[in-house]
């Protein structure tokens, strides 16, 4: 018996010792890595005071070469921090200070710098360059991140089409409408939000697409109801009439972001009384934009259709005020009035029964 027991000693002693001496060392290592990251965060955190003023005078400095002259000199090592601070107000602001923040880069050799980076082995380096890249709307590099576009990688081609829709050449736009069919649902999100930058330059470009792409026609509508673009109105129109419930909905839609003339006005009044219910709806939200209020006779007798259309006919009529609020009136007073008088009350006419 004791012999059995000095044997198991034997072996769990120093077992136990190692796995010890194994837990010290890891918990060394995670103190290590947790000290290494403070040093490495308040030096960044002190560069960052350091540097920020002579960043924000390149900016703003009536003296522009001076303050660019002063950034020349600081540490190659240092140039990443500056980098940064040249990219931080990009994320939100446009005009003088984009111009001016490419300038900077440029003269610092950052742009130069990203543009080497795109054909960086390590993906994330790439995507950073390319992120960089759009914000300071640097024209010469379209062509690059148009083939990045291709890339195994998603976040990389993610930030190719964001850097596309910021820098806004034209020469981008097809290439990203043949890409709306193709791609995931995230990154199609990515790619409508970069053709939106481009504004009516997209239009024609996106009515190409359709026409090579029917299946697309229903978010290129979609798309084209963003830009707000009359040059799309007559395309709209002939699309009223398409086969496919989704498209003649975001057809309507579209025509009531850009504006209801008495030709849309006719095709949309048809529209209040299509098959499909999303179109119907389409149609009373498009007429509530209207402004016209001799819609009044054709909304009010939706208020007793399917719930999603009664309700946009309901708002409709209260927006479009007038003959429109009077029918509200109307509807509330009757047995089953209740949309209606819900309607009013939100609007603050009245109160409900």
């Amino acid at each position: 018996m004791n012999a059995a027991v000095d044997a198991i000693r034997a072996v769990l002693v120093p077992f136990l010792i190692g796995t010890g001496a194994v837990l010290a060392l890891l918990v060394l290592h995670v103190l290590v890595l947790h000290a290494l990251r403070e040093v490495a965060f308040r030096r960044r955190r002190r560069l960052l005071a350091i540097y920020r003023p002579l960043v924000a005078a390149a900016f703003h400095d009536d003296d522009v070469e001076a303050a660019v002259s002063s950034l020349r000199s600081i540490p190659p090592r240092h140039r990443p921090v500056v980098a940064a601070l040249v990219l931080e107000p990009l994320r939100a602001l446009k005009g003088s200070i984009t111009d001016r923040a490419r300038a900077a880069a440029q003269a610092l050799g950052h742009v130069d710098k990203w543009e080497a980076d795109l054909g960086e082995r390590r993906w994330w380096i790439r995507a950073e360059a390319a992120h960089a890249l759009g914000l300071v709307r640097h024209t010469g590099v379209v062509q690059r991140l148009i083939a990045a576009l291709d890339d195994p990688y998603e976040e990389v081609r993610a930030a190719a089409v964001e850097a596309l829709g910021r820098i806004g050449d034209p020469s981008a736009i097809p290439v990203l409408a043949a890409r709306l069919s193709a791609q995931s649902r995230h990154q199609r999100v990515r790619i409508v939000d970069a053709l939106q930058q481009f504004g009516w330059a997209a239009v024609s470009p996106l009515l190409a697409h359709a026409d090579r792409h029917p299946e697309d026609a229903a978010l290129v509508a979609e798309l084209l109801a963003s830009i707000e673009a009359p040059a799309a109105a007559d395309r709209l129109r002939e699309w009223c009439g398409h086969p496919d419930a989704r498209v003649r909905a975001s057809a309507v839609r579209a025509l009531g972001a850009i504006g209801v003339d008495d030709r849309t006005y006719y095709h949309v009044l048809r529209a209040l009384s299509d098959d499909a219910v999303d179109v119907r709806a389409a149609a009373a939200w498009t007429l509530g934009r209207s402004g016209r209020q001799d819609a009044t006779p054709y909304l009010a007798p939706r208020l007793g259709d399917d719930w999603i259309v009664a309700a946009e006919s309901a708002r409709a009529l209260r927006d479009l005020g007038g003959d429109g609020r009077r029918a509200l009136e109307a509807a509330a007073a009757l047995d089953g009035g209740e949309l209606a008088r819900q309607v009013l009350w939100e609007s603050g006419a009245a109160g409900p029964a």
